[in-house]
């Protein structure tokens, strides 16, 4: 038997010897390992599967996107790269699907007969799946099909432990950088990230109804972890060697539940939570967190995002702009009213309510102030 030099090109293995990858990791943790069948469902439901299969009926399988397979047991390959498109020949050779059979079956039945069925699939064998990673890193991670941001992690999070486990989390979130061409801190906050969501994940998603490995969202973590005071907050010491040492698994979960734990409302449509993940609320909870009264307010007497970050300013600053907005407000009605045929019924009310407020903030400036401003429309 002639020995092969690794990677060959091999145009010609049979659809039947190509097998999907059960640790790809585009799968969530539940289905790793998992059999054919329930893989094909998760491509069906989670992927654009149904699209490609319609690309590849109408104009058959590219030969310049081959498939990257290593050799398994017996006349079979277990496929690296291309798990989609395998998925979508063999649903197009065999439409019976575990889930939207009839669209399988319709997209199946509209193909162009003379291409199918496809027996065989160009590959490129590798010796062993590690040969491949560095490609997937690039394409994957940072290149032209990137996976989400929690299948990124989770494969970095991968090879770190095949690869790089002697090396300090610094050092090998060095390495990996190079590999996927990021930057060493955005390496490194996936790392973490992903140890977190496992003991997020660990915990049963702390029961919160209906949150799962789906549903949950890694730039939550990854995002967070980008302030100092939710980092500090949670626990977690970006610096140390050993970021999550120290996490604290109360305030974890809190920072859960003010994402995803949805909170009362009139509508049972739309489920409101605390805390939206993005960056704007991210960073008035880092703001609300760096204060001790700001953080008191919102952790332990349920206030509002809003409520507690308006504690986080200066209390001379918030005055100060409240009076400079509501001026810019009374200067916006002064404007337009010439151009007014009518005045709205309660005009007069709160133009009492205004004066009155007005009278009520001279008079507590006076007590702080000894200043009698006189001379002005409050004198006497």
């Amino acid at each position: 038997m002639t020995k092969r030099n690794y990677p060959y090109y091999d145009g010609g293995i049979l659809v039947q010897n190509l097998l999907l990858d059960k640790n790809n990791p585009r799968l969530p943790d539940y289905l790793q390992g998992s059999q054919e069948d329930k893989i094909i469902e998760h491509m069906l439901s989670e992927e654009s599967t149904l699209e490609l299969m319609q690309a590849i009926g109408e104009k058959g399988f590219f030969p310049g996107e081959m498939l990257l397979v290593v050799k398994d047991q017996g006349d079979n390959y277990t496929v690296i790269e291309g798990n989609r498109r395998l998925t979508a020949v063999k649903l197009l050779n065999n439409p019976n699907a575990p889930v939207q059979d009839s669209l399988v079956k319709k997209i199946a039945k509209s193909a162009n007969k003379e291409l199918l069925p496809i027996k065989t699939l160009p590959c490129m064998v590798f010796e062993n799946a590690e040969d491949i990673h560095d490609y997937l890193g690039y394409r994957h991670v940072t290149g032209v099909q990137p996976w989400n941001l929690r299948q990124k992690a989770k494969y970095l999070s991968y090879l770190r432990e095949k690869n790089y486990s002697h090396l300090s989390l610094n050092d090998a979130s060095d390495e990996l950088r190079k590999i996927i061409g990021s930057k060493r801190p955005v390496v490194k906050r996936y790392l973490v990230g992903y140890a977190i969501y496992s003991v997020i994940k660990d915990n049963n998603f702390f029961k919160i109804k209906d949150l799962n490995e789906e549903e949950f969202y890694f730039s939550y973590i990854a995002d967070s972890l980008s302030r100092s005071y939710i980092s500090s907050y949670l626990g977690v010491d970006m610096d140390s060697d050993n970021p999550i040492e120290g996490l604290n698994l109360d305030h974890l979960k809190n920072w859960t539940t003010w994402l995803y734990s949805p909170i009362e409302n009139n509508s049972k449509s739309f489920k409101k939570t605390r805390l939206k993940g993005k960056s704007d609320d991210l960073n008035k909870l880092n703001a609300i967190l760096g204060k001790e009264s700001s953080r008191t307010m919102f952790v332990n007497n349920d206030a509002t995002l809003e409520e507690a970050f308006s504690y986080t300013e200066q209390f001379e600053e918030v005055f100060k702009n409240a009076i400079h907005d509501s001026i810019q407000s009374l200067h916006k009605a002064s404007g337009v009213i010439l151009k007014l045929d009518r005045f709205y019924d309660s005009v007069e009310d709160d133009l009492r309510e205004i004066i009155r407020l007005s009278r009520s903030i001279k008079s507590s400036v006076d007590e702080l102030t000894k200043n009698d401003f006189s001379g002005d429309e409050f004198g006497e």
